[in-house]
């Protein structure tokens, strides 16, 4: 039977995760109108499904959130948080050198340079 199928499907949630509220609930009702099943039985079916589906997207992100942390760690990319401490660390020491940040930026010139300006 179809019904026993797509039952078989929300439980192992093959391919769940691409399928879309409006989709679900197009095929819900085809299976209600076909006689397959209860309106009860696909309002049960449906909300099965939305729960799986919410439950793989969840776990998606998770899988992508990971494999994003371990690019970054790989290549050596540092977050934002991760900056912006470096930069006020960058600030106090200044402060404390007595070094204005558009002094810090210059570039110090070479022993060529100083001597080309006489």
């Amino acid at each position: 039977m179809l019904y026993e199928t797509l039952k078989r499907l929300a439980v192992t949630g093959l391919g769940l995760a691409v399928l879309t509220k409006e989709k679900a609930e197009e095929i819900v009702q085809d299976l209600v109108n076909d006689g397959e099943i209860t309106r009860a039985e696909g309002q049960e079916l449906l909300n099965t499904w939305m729960k799986r589906i919410e439950k793989e997207k969840e776990d998606i992100r998770d899988r992508i959130q990971k494999e994003i942390e371990k690019l970054k760690t790989e290549v050596g990319v540092v977050s934002r948080e991760e900056f912006s401490k470096l930069e006020n660390r960058v600030r106090e020491l200044e402060k404390r050198l007595g070094v204005s940040p558009e002094e810090s930026e210059e570039q110090p010139k070479t022993q060529s340079e100083e001597g080309s300006e006489e």
